[in-house]
């Protein structure tokens, strides 16, 4: 006779099996285990949320590719727009071992054509950002970043303009 299968055994593959593959990315797993464990208040995000994301990016956090567009999803927009006095996004210098110059483009406003160097990085969400308002502008990119919900179509704005300022 055949020997049975123990049944945790057996529940654990079953699991295993009805997990979607989206499980695989860690950016998915995050969203799903603050989903789960997320108080049902009317409170944007806490900081509990915010540091559940990050530490469930594990060696994926801090982004270094596709910063404007993996930012603007739902996750990450609550950690760039989240502030409190855990959370506090300072402009802080580029560490000279992240770059041979302590310099690096500005996410918002730098692209293939035209890129703008910047000394200062977010503290929390660690990327590049100008400091300095640019013509024809309100607000820094740093407060850009910090304060608009959809992030596309203000970076493409403002790269329009740096375009537009270099070909002059």
């Amino acid at each position: 006779k055949r020997a049975r299968k123990d049944p945790a055994e057996h529940n654990k593959a079953a699991t295993r099996m009805l997990q979607p593959s989206f499980f695989r990315n860690p950016l998915s797993i995050a969203r799903a285990a603050v989903r789960a464990s997320a108080p049902t208040t009317s409170q944007y995000s806490n900081d509990e949320e915010v540091s559940n994301i990050i530490r469930l990016l594990g060696n994926k956090w801090p982004i270094r590719r596709n910063r404007a567009k993996r930012f603007n999803e739902p996750d990450l927009t609550k950690v760039r727009l989240h502030s409190s006095e855990r959370y506090v996004h300072q402009l802080g210098f580029i560490p000279t071992d992240t770059s041979k110059e302590g310099r690096l483009p500005c996410v918002v406003c730098s692209w293939s054509v035209a890129a703008r160097n910047t000394r200062y990085q977010c503290s929390i969400c660690q990327v590049p950002l100008c400091k300095e308002v640019m013509e024809g502008e309100t607000k820094s990119h740093c407060e850009l970043w910090h304060q608009e919900k959809d992030l596309i179509p203000a970076c493409e704005c403002a790269r329009k303009r740096l375009g537009a300022c270099r070909e002059e």
